[in-house]
């Protein structure tokens, strides 16, 4: 659920004042977010609890180690083309959730975005938590329903094939990583996942992302990850505010056009982002574990695996790279 102990304006607010790293009295916050003074210090000893990286100079001071520009609905939504800003129904921003997924899960309507500057229990692929440090990611679900039950096999994909794109266009060269994790030189940079709930007269889907930034060099996670300021080495890492602004739309038209247009005009785009061709590889199914040479995707998006002189596909599955 959402965590109701930190009131999102009231702590945006906060936020706002700080975002400069400028050191601000306790007063001028108390003031910016209409909290009295006790609250204040509530509210920013729990931020900090969360992994927001703040200083206390003295008794009624404080400072963020370094400037931020905090997420802000009103800034993304004039960074969408028109279009897409009349579909968007509503941007919700959240301070604390989480899981940005699982709310548009129980919450949304169509044409709903959410996005939080920390999520306690994002979600991955094959049940994973996906961590997001504080400021240090973009965590961000969109919800689209679609009327009846569409065919949706590779839309996942696609939507990964946006993503890849929309980064490359900002200068990181990334791969994707069958079927929709974003890799750069051999690390995990985004992760994406579809989530959906199948009604009598329509398809309700969630499509999280989840993308590293710019995160700690201590920060611990289970498998080799790299973060967008590494992928664009000397470029600045832009806003934000301006990637959710551009990976929205870049997603969108994929979600609205992919029961029409399959998986098929995507293919061509695969041939040079498949950071799996003709590696040796591991698939993880529930039935076996086989390893073999990736060989790109069938039409459907299955993945192709030569094993010995047998052609294989799987739709599902846990892939590794042998090294």
């Amino acid at each position: 659920m959402v965590n109701s102990s930190c009131p999102s304006l009231a702590v945006q607010a906060l936020l706002q004042s700080l975002s400069h790293g400028q050191c601000c009295s306790l007063s001028a916050l108390s003031h910016d977010s209409q909290l009295p003074h006790l609250a204040v210090k509530h509210y920013l000893d729990t931020l900090s609890q969360f992994g927001l990286a703040l200083n206390q100079v003295d008794e009624t001071h404080y400072q963020l180690d370094s400037s931020f520009e905090p997420l802000d609905s009103n800034l993304i939504r004039q960074q969408l083309t028109p279009n897409l800003a009349e579909q968007v129904k509503s941007i919700e921003v959240f301070t604390l959730i989480d899981s940005t997924n699982r709310y548009l899960l129980e919450n949304a309507y169509n044409g709903q975005v959410c996005l939080s500057e920390y999520q306690s229990a994002g979600r991955g692929q094959h049940g994973r938590t996906w961590l997001a440090p504080w400021g240090g990611s973009l965590c961000m679900s969109m919800s689209y329903h679609y009327r009846q039950a569409p065919v949706l096999s590779g839309l996942s994909l696609a939507l990964a094939i946006a993503v890849a794109q929309c980064l490359r266009a900002l200068g990181a060269a990334v791969q994707v990583k069958w079927p929709n994790d974003i890799y750069w030189q051999g690390r995990k940079l985004a992760g994406l996942l579809i989530e959906t709930r199948r009604l009598a007269q329509r398809c309700e889907l969630v499509f999280g992302l989840g993308l590293n930034c710019r995160l700690p060099n201590d920060i611990t996670i289970g498998q080799p990850w790299t973060d967008l300021e590494a992928a664009l080495i000397d470029q600045a890492v832009p806003s934000r505010n301006a990637l959710a602004a551009s990976l929205l739309n870049a997603c969108w038209p994929v979600l609205q056009h992919f029961p029409q247009t399959g998986l098929s005009p995507y293919l061509p785009q695969w041939l040079s982002l498949d950071a799996l061709y003709q590696q040796s590889v591991q698939v993880i199914t529930p039935l076996e574990t086989i390893q073999g040479r990736a060989c790109g995707i069938d039409q459907y998006g299955a993945l192709q695996v030569q094993v010995g002189g047998q052609r294989r596909c799987y739709q599902w599955g846990e892939v590794s790279i042998r090294l």
